[in-house]
């Protein structure tokens, strides 16, 4: 059965999710075309083959980090202490929020 869909080979990425072992195999990947790659990012999450999620947890703190500096750039322009807590809320907390999806961060907030 055909569903005459096309896969677009320049945006498809392939990778193949596995534990940690000392022994590397070397896969070809099942798709002429297509990159194999060791992370993808997926509705704003970095997957990582062997499931780990250090590169997104780096991408993660990055953010927030150019966010930080933001609130003292917006500080400084004289922002009142309400207008700070909803923009940190809205740029920070938010963030932060998703990532106790994972499991990984537990975050009390009492807003």
């Amino acid at each position: 059965m055909c569903n005459k869909m096309t896969i677009n080979l320049n945006t498809t990425k392939e990778i193949v999710f596995r534990r940690a072992c000392p022994i590397r195999y070397n896969f070809v990947p099942s798709i002429n075309g297509v990159a194999l790659v060791d992370h993808i990012k997926s509705l704003g999450i970095v997957l990582q083959q062997g499931l780990s999620f250090d590169l997104h947890a780096t991408e993660l703190l990055k953010q927030c980090s150019q966010r930080i500096y933001l609130l003292r750039l917006l500080c400084s322009q004289g922002l009142s202490t309400d207008q700070m807590n909803v923009v940190f809320v809205g740029l920070i907390v938010s963030r932060l929020l998703c990532v106790t999806c994972l499991g990984r961060v537990s975050i009390c907030w009492s807003g």
